[in-house]
């Protein structure tokens, strides 16, 4: 009886470790065993990086996490800047996110924008996240929903910082992006 209680716990280690990791597409050709290995809850053992887009049609969305990196450019209806009046969609995506072995995805983004003058004009704690993922389809993970972004007349000029963080609770693990846009009239 004690024998099966070690095996079953070294089993559930065992399933428990394996989250850590990306799971293998099938088909593809094993990572290099010199290749240097890293705890899932530092920095570089997740090599997912978050993606900030804005755009003036939500369905523009869905476009750029099914398009290739180099066929991104072309997608109509991302904008590089906003318009103070005008109506803005803001999404997360995240680019290079592996499946891990257990094939479950739970993600969470907060972001944090600052005005030009260092005001807090959005702190917002899980604003966006995913539940699923077709790694054979998609290139970048949406992370639902696209929240809205519409500057007023008393809002600043200028350039706007932004802080997103997201979290991948199934690793542990958390990526950031910091970045900037720019608010005209």
């Amino acid at each position: 009886m004690r024998g099966t209680t070690v095996v079953v716990g070294l089993m559930a280690i065992a399933a428990y470790a394996a989250d850590g990791g990306a799971a293998k597409a099938p088909g593809k050709a094993a990572v290099d065993a010199g290749a240097a290995t890293v705890d899932a809850g530092s920095p570089l053992g997740w090599r997912a990086k978050p993606v900030l887009l804005f755009t003036d049609d939500p369905a523009v969305v869905e476009k750029y996490a099914l398009a290739k990196p180099h066929e991104r450019a072309a997608i109509k209806g991302v904008l590089t800047k906003l318009t103070v009046g005008k109506r803005a969609a803001g999404a997360i995506l995240l680019e290079n996110y592996d499946l891990p072995f257990s094939r479950r995805v739970d993600l969470a983004a907060d972001v944090v924008i600052t005005d030009p003058t260092g005001r807090v004009v959005l702190d917002k704690a899980g604003i966006a996240g995913a539940q699923t993922m077709d790694p054979k389809t998609m290139v970048l993970v949406p992370l639902t929903p696209t929240f809205g972004m519409m500057f007023g007349l008393t809002d600043p000029e200028g350039e706007y910082k932004v802080r997103v963080v997201v979290w991948d609770q199934v690793r542990g693990a958390s990526a950031v992006l910091e970045t900037k846009f720019l608010v005209t009239r």
